[in-house]
């Protein structure tokens, strides 16, 4: 007789999937071209019996479905549901220290990516929602396309004639070979439409016309899925032009200061428009050296500075790894020291704190980068802590590193470093 094996999960999700009713529901209370994952849930819920309460946590602009879910999961499981509704920037801010001192059995993090491993997020039960958003990807193709045969990337604003890359095609029915200018695309977007890239590759790379080829890439900054970025994580690209998916600028403009000498486009998926974008990056530079020369003693070499080391507490954004390596570095260069633990960094409250001469915060580097200069106290990023510190007198600032969360950041002042001995998966 043969043994029945265990039940698939997939199967056991799809088949919840069917449930009429569940779909009525979900059709009543959320979005249509939303995934909000809720047969998975289900099925997570169930299969462990103890589960009696459920924390749904999700950055603010989903909030507004989160009654609804809690409704459907309550219909069809019986738990009670917790909605947090603290600040979520994003992935870091996953917060199972909350959801296990409020009781919650299982809690699910809505519209961001596993940052945080569920090994590390582990109070308790933590399974992430990415929210996959469906959107019309024809119109993104022929959008990308007729980027491609638009003036703008033949010139630029000053009128000099942009290079595209030439790379030879052989025709195999014939025994020359002829040359065909070819547009290298670099693919992006968060994770709610990264799952789209690789079906928008493939129909961008087939024949554009006679002339024109075209040869998308989907980069990716481990441990990030592919083609997904965050505000301070975006890969370096070698391509032509750079094509983000998605609507905002904060994401995107993570991967223009990686690559400042790429051109950049957004491509909105709820308006469907296309625009061409810029960022200052001299202002940037400008801005930053400024406060990044502050660690210099330039007035009295024997000063001794006081620096502030900020520890993000908003969910897991804090990790002690890293403050302590900086903590230990600045020590060393003759700088006094000392940690804070602060879960909202404000200029208000970094204003009650006396006789600091300079903050380095381990919250998000787009804190420092954005909003730096809305503190009286220059407020630096842990790169810039380091950089900024190695030879006691000022440098040249040409740009921040968006490898903040990346394997193969430039140090271990980030959380996610890997020394280039440790294989990457």
């Amino acid at each position: 007789m043969k043994r029945a094996g265990k039940p698939n999960p997939a199967s056991q999700i799809k088949e919840i999937e069917k449930d009429p009713i569940l779909q009525d529901l979900c059709a009543r209370l959320l979005p249509a071209n939303y995934d909000f994952e809720i047969a998975k849930t289900i099925w997570r819920i169930r299969r462990n019996n103890d589960c009696k309460t459920v924390a749904l946590q999700m950055p603010e602009g989903l909030l507004l479905f989160a009654t609804g879910i809690a409704d459907v999961l309550n219909s069809f499981t019986g738990v009670d549901t917790i909605l947090m509704g603290d600040i979520t920037y994003g992935a870091c801010c996953v917060d199972d220290f909350t959801a296990h001192m409020l009781g919650a059995d299982l809690l699910v993090h809505y519209g961001h990516s596993c940052l945080v491993p569920t090994t590390v997020a582990s109070l308790v039960e933590t399974i992430y929602i990415f929210v996959t958003i469906k959107f019309d990807i024809q119109h993104a193709v022929e959008s990308i396309r007729s980027l491609l045969t638009n003036d703008i990337l033949n010139s630029n604003e000053e009128g000099e004639q942009r290079k595209r890359k030439q790379i030879t095609i052989c025709e195999e029915a014939e025994d020359c070979c002829n040359q065909r200018s070819t547009v290298n695309v670099a693919l992006v977007s968060t994770i709610q439409f990264a799952m789209s890239l690789p079906m928008i590759k493939e129909i961008l790379e087939q024949k554009l016309d006679d002339k024109t080829g075209v040869l998308a890439t989907i980069p990716r900054s481990k441990p990030l899925s592919g083609g997904e970025i965050l505000g301070c994580t975006a890969p370096k690209v070698k391509d032509d032009l750079i094509v983000y998916v998605g609507d905002g600028r904060f994401h995107l403009e993570a991967i223009m200061m990686a690559n400042p000498n790429v051109e950049a486009f957004r491509y909105d998926p709820y308006n469907k428009t296309m625009t061409h974008e810029k960022f200052d990056h001299e202002a940037l530079c400008n801005a930053r050296q400024v406060a990044v020369d502050t660690l210099v003693r330039k007035t009295n070499p024997a000063e001794q500075l006081t620096v502030g080391v900020i520890l993000g507490t908003l969910g897991r954004q804090g990790n002690v790894n890293p403050v302590e390596h900086v903590y230990g570095e600045l020590q060393k260069r003759g700088y006094r020291v000392f940690i804070v633990l602060m879960s909202e960094i404000s200029p208000a409250k970094l204003n009650l704190f006396q006789g600091v001469d300079i903050w380095v915060q381990f919250a998000c580097p787009r804190l420092s980068i954005d909003w730096g200069s809305a503190f009286e106290v220059p407020i630096l990023t842990p790169y810039e802590a380091i950089w900024g510190s190695q030879s006691g007198k000022s440098q040249k600032y040409e740009g921040h590193p968006m490898d903040y969360y990346a394997y193969d950041s430039l140090g271990p002042h980030t959380p996610s470093h890997k020394p280039p001995s440790i294989k990457l998966k």
